[in-house]
């Protein structure tokens, strides 16, 4: 089983502040390649907790958020957000209930390195091993040779839990695409 995840930030360095995370589980072996709509994770952090922690954001990265849509921008703002240390702990109980073996993020250097870096903000460690590490945008980049198709684009396009799962969808779409010949 693996699982995708996708953050939204104020910020592109690893210390961003994380705004929310999405992931959802799927399975790629050859005879499974599905995606499990209903065993999902998403989660709004409070980002006040987080500055106070020493946690980043950008100018750059705050004019970005004011150019996208209404759905977006309320997917991530709002007063109801828990304490980023009690929404990491759900994060770490979901994963822990069907432990993965593959932590795909999109980025390298995104995704999956600032999430784990909010857990050594919050005096955790990470809930998956840093050799569980996936990277999505290369791995779709080296395999856009195939011609995949592309999954329809989220009804939302920056919903931390829409893009986890339409990124899931197009790796799966790959798999299946490099399985067919």
């Amino acid at each position: 089983m693996a699982v995708m995840i996708d953050i939204e930030t104020l910020d592109t360095q690893p210390t961003a502040i994380v705004l929310s995370l999405g992931a959802c589980r799927f399975d790629y072996n050859v005879e499974e390649l599905k995606l499990s709509r209903e065993d999902v994770f998403y989660t709004t952090f409070n980002v006040d907790e987080q500055a106070q922690a020493g946690r980043t954001a950008s100018w750059s990265t705050i004019k970005w958020w004011f150019k996208q849509s209404k759905e977006a921008f309320q997917a991530v703002s709002g007063d109801d957000s828990p304490p980023f240390r009690e929404a990491l702990n759900d994060f770490a109980g979901w994963l822990q209930r069907e432990p993965a073996t593959a932590i795909w993020g999109n980025g390298s250097d995104f995704d999956n390195v600032i999430l784990a870096n909010l857990y050594r903000t919050a005096g955790m460690e990470p809930p998956w091993n840093f050799w569980d590490n996936r990277c999505f945008r290369t791995f779709k980049n080296v395999h856009d040779v195939l011609n995949s198709r592309k999954p329809v684009e989220p009804k939302v396009k920056h919903h931390a839990l829409q893009d986890a799962i339409f990124q899931a969808e197009w790796l799966i779409g790959i798999f299946k695409k490099i399985h067919e010949g």
